[in-house]
């Protein structure tokens, strides 16, 4: 299973509560600017990128390091947010250095010490 949170007020939200299916991509460090597009409000984020349709028909980034495309099976109203839960169908991935977001910033991943 793979657990989604969309927030209330973005404009893509419809198209998940009324999807049977969707797409998660994980991008790759250096697609920040990939990630930039798509939190962007107003514009057509896959017109002039690198995309193709998966097994489901879900979009689905060149480049990412994974990809997982996945069937609805609950949505649940959560505060300002809507939790999607989804099963697993379809999974690609690749070795490299994943993008992270988190505390209103980029952040390159940090190996763990071991010892």
């Amino acid at each position: 299973m793979v657990l989604i949170c969309v927030d209330n007020r973005a404009n893509v939200l419809r198209h998940f509560v009324h999807a049977t299916h969707f797409g998660v991509n994980i991008l790759a460090a250096d697609q920040e600017p990939l990630s930039v597009r798509f939190a962007e409000r107003g514009l057509d984020r896959f017109v002039g990128i690198d995309w193709h349709p998966g097994a489901t028909g879900v979009p689905l980034l060149g480049g990412a390091l994974a990809r997982f495309e996945c069937l609805t099976c609950q949505t649940i109203a959560a505060g300002d947010h809507t939790i999607i839960l989804g099963e697993v169908l379809h999974a690609e991935w690749q070795e490299g250095d994943p993008l992270l977001y988190y505390a209103s910033a980029y952040h390159l991943a940090q190996p763990r010490k071991r010892g």
